[in-house]
């Protein structure tokens, strides 16, 4: 008898292991003149199985044996079901979908009332919030991604550097995640296999989370446009958009509305193109919109398709695919690329365990980037192209050609080539890749300098770096300096080691004699003061030698915690000015001393010093979001503020000549306001607590600006003279900034045509000696793209001090 059994379970094992193989159906998809469908959507009726066809129509699909009914649906044409029978072989099954026939719905319109179209996105307007918010409150899906650019032109050189990049595909990438969502608005993503072209051990980035252009948000696209986009069904999108309803078909029993989306005004934050909805139940049965160059940021066009489908046994619809296109032409370089998205293995309304969704919001699977070939033919639901497959062919024959010496050396000596460009401009770096090591060289361009107290400048960098496998790296920086008009040779050398790359953990020493700015932070650029003392005859920039040594250590804690510490000993000096050199001479004007211009209470001159100090930096994320690699973390921008605090301390002992101690607690954020733009602030409240032995290096020091170069620095003072308002007392400070990327100037038709958009600045500063001190400021900034100009009034204590115009890069 136990034999019998034995032959039983056997037979069933066997039986169980060829009944569930499965067969693949493929096959191709044309219209009627033969052309491919690329990216076409096909999916299993009444399961939560579906693909989508490559760039050459191709598509495949593995299916256990059994009856099934394939649909295949590409936005435009008709919806075509196909019902095929597996039996354990693979089946070739070529579709070709013809244009849909539209049929006009019978609807009497009298020549004042609107198109027809306007009812029905008002009845999709009523139903999206419950769609967004109601209908589900949470799901989980497979999502494969595929990512493709390529180049088909190139410049040899750009800008005198030479360009190494080869035309053809430079980007290709694909993923395949476990996607989570639960309302309200709470995703994590599992990648479990990833696969980048050319690099083994590299690992996609790929993102499945937020990835969805969800449409039944007012506010879509924000990654790509900087105001982001209203939706065609937007609570406002009335205001945005008009409507014309092209016709209607059915689909499995269910009429679907085409209807044309048309931007209102040429630069609206507004897409263009179809979108589908069906009928009674008013939801988004499919999108073909195109956002056009001017649109969008980084390249001409982008057009974006989106399928839903309903899940099986369930009324819900969910994405089936979503495919990005684009194309770009600048510079000399021209391309193109997709990226796809195909969701599968729907699990509607979950059992997710508590504290499921925390502040890891995507995970990459250590082992994710090691799926050898079999497994990526059985989980890639979209075949490769032969242009895909020869890439990777290649790509991998040559990663294993460029880990020989020989290779690496051959690329290593055209790279390390020097040209003209870099050596002026650019900057040059030369290379080993075998020992993952670089030097770099800063260009003559930044090497000149010139101020009153050194006279011509030469200040030179070498920058050295090791790489390890683990992401870790060491470098050093030895620099020199050489003053002609006071003869003075400075140098000094900084190492850094990075330990630990997931928590960014690092440690840097750093020593020498060199030269700072009195405001300890730069206050003027050295090419600015260099201008203005030649061409104008001012000079701005105040500096002290300083005789040092500095070690510094930074480490992120709890993934929302970044420490940033620094303890130092220094000798400083005065210096005093040797040079009175100018390229002209301007009427009553004189350079001033070497001692910075401020109240009449306080001395700012000093005489030599040692000071011990210590400062330490605390940053905190509220609620901060991460992504996490096998080797790296990314942080993930938060919607809340950051609260900064910063304490310094002078310390007496050691032979210091200084004792006091200096708080502050600030807060700060950047903010998406939708299509009004963005906005930042920042606001500081700080205080010395001990101010007992201080020189005037100490003090707070704020940016002021007293050129006509914007200073971009958010933080700063635009029409402040650089030292009049530096204090050792108690003191607030805000900074206020508003893009209005294009809200208000798109109503003016030059300005709109020009492209200028609109920004408006404040910022407040009050200490105990000066009071209240005010700059207003209305700007213009896309000027040739990347100027802006802005006009700013100062006030004290509420009377005008002064006005004037800045002029700076305003992208």
């Amino acid at each position: 008898m136990k034999y019998c059994f034995l032959i039983i379970f056997l037979f069933l094992s066997l039986s169980e292991g060829v009944f569930a193989q499965k067969a693949n159906i493929k096959g191709r998809v044309t219209d009627a003149q033969g052309s491919p469908m690329e990216f076409a959507a096909l999916y299993v009726e009444n399961t939560n199985i579906g693909t989508t066809t490559n760039e050459e129509g191709d598509y495949l699909l593995k299916l256990a044996p059994g009856t099934y009914t394939l649909v295949f649906q590409y936005v435009g044409f008709k919806t075509q079901s196909q019902e095929v029978v597996l039996a354990g072989e693979d089946i070739l099954l070529d579709i070709i979908l013809s244009t849909e026939a539209m049929m006009l719905k019978e609807i009497i319109v009298e020549v004042n009332d609107k198109d027809p179209a306007y009812a029905i996105i008002q009845q999709a307007q009523q139903k999206r919030k419950y769609y967004l918010e109601e209908e589900l409150k949470s799901y989980q899906c497979k999502v494969y991604i595929k990512g493709l650019q390529r180049l088909s032109e190139k410049p040899n050189r750009f800008m005198g550097v030479r360009i190494d990049v080869d035309t053809g595909i430079v980007y290709l990438s694909e993923s395949y995640s476990e996607l989570s969502y639960q309302q309200p608005n709470q995703y994590k993503e599992r990648m479990i296999a990833s696969k980048v072209s050319g690099d083994s051990r590299g690992f996609s980035f790929n993102q499945a989370t937020d990835a969805w252009l969800n449409l039944y948000e007012n506010i879509s696209a924000k990654d790509l446009t900087e105001r982001g986009l209203v939706s065609p069904i937007a609570a406002n999108a009335m205001a945005y958009y008009r409507y014309r309803l092209e016709g209607a078909f059915y689909q499995n029993g269910i009429l679907i509305n085409k209807i044309r989306v048309i931007p209102r005004r040429k630069s609206a934050p507004a897409y263009s193109g179809f979108i589908y909805i069906t009928e009674g139940t008013w939801r988004i049965h499919s999108t073909d919109l195109f956002l056009k160059k001017g649109s969008v940021e980084f390249v001409d066009s982008i057009t974006v398709q989106q399928v839903y489908a309903p899940v099986a046994e369930s009324d819900v619809w969910l994405p089936l695919s979503q495919k990005f296109f684009f194309s770009a032409d600048g510079f000399g370089f021209k391309g193109n690329g997709y990226f796809a998205f195909i969701y599968s293995d729907y699990v509607v309304e979950p059992a997710f365990p508590k504290k499921y969704f925390g502040k890891e919001v995507i995970t990459v699977e250590k082992e994710s980037n090691k799926k050898d070939s079999t497994y990526w033919e059985q989980i890639r639901p979209v075949p490769l192209t032969l242009e895909e497959t020869k890439d990777y062919q290649r790509k991998d024959s040559l990663q294993i050609i460029r880990q020989s010496p020989i290779y690496r050396d051959s690329l290593d000596r055209a790279r390390n080539r020097i040209s003209v460009g870099e050596v002026l401009w650019a900057g040059y770096t030369y290379r080993n890749t075998a020992r993952k090591k670089t030097i770099s060289f800063q260009p003559i361009f930044s090497t000149f300098q010139f101020n009153t107290v050194e006279g011509l400048v030469t200040d030179f960098t070498i920058d050295y770096q090791k790489n390890y496998e683990d992401r870790r790296y060491f470098s050093i920086q030895p620099t020199l300096r050489y003053g002609f008009a006071n003869q003075r040779l400075q140098a000094k050398v900084a190492a850094a080691y990075r330990f630990n790359p997931l928590q960014n953990a690092q440690i840097s020493l750093e020593g020498g004699r060199y030269i700072e700015q009195i405001s300890r932070v730069q206050s003027i650029s050295p090419f600015v003061n260099s201008v203005y003392t030649l061409f104008m005859e001012q000079n701005f920039l105040k500096i002290y030698e300083k005789t040092y040594g500095k070690v510094r250590y930074q480490q992120r804690f709890f993934k929302s915690l970044r420490l940033f510490t620094e303890l130092e000993y220094a000798s400083r000096d005065p210096m005093e000015n040797n040079s009175d050199y100018s390229f002209r001479d301007v009427k009553n004007r004189e350079f001033t001393p070497n001692v910075p211009a401020t109240r009449e209470n306080i001395n700012a001159a000093f005489e030599q010093n040692q000071a011990l100090t210590f400062g330490a930096v605390l940053l905190i994320n509220f609620k901060q979001k991460y992504a996490r690699y096998p080797d790296r973390l990314f942080v993930i921008e938060s919607n809340l503020p950051t609260l900064r605090i910063n304490y310094r301390k002078g310390i007496a002992m050691l032979g210091s000549d200084v004792n006091y101690d200096f708080l502050t607690l600030g807060v700060f954020q950047s903010l998406s306001l939708g299509v009004v733009g963005n906005m930042e602030y920042n606001l500081e409240v700080a205080s010395f607590l001990n101010n007992s032995k201080m020189t005037f290096i100490d003090y707070r020091h704020f940016l002021g600006n007293q050129t006509i170069f914007y200073r971009n620095a958010f933080g700063g003072f635009q029409l402040l003279d650089y030292y009049r308002l530096s204090t050792n007392q108690t003191y607030v400070l805000s900074n206020f900034e508003h893009h209005f990327e294009g809200f208000l100037f798109n109503a003016i038709p030059l300005f709109k045509k020009l492209k200028w958009q609109a920004v408006v600045s404040a910022n407040y500063l009050y200490t105990e000696d000066t009071r209240h001190y005010l700059e207003l400021s209305l700007g213009i900034e896309h000027i040739f793209k990347i100027l802006r100009v802005d006009f700013i009034s100062a006030l004290q204590t509420g009377r005008p001090l002064n006005t004037g115009f800045r002029i700076g890069f305003g992208f």
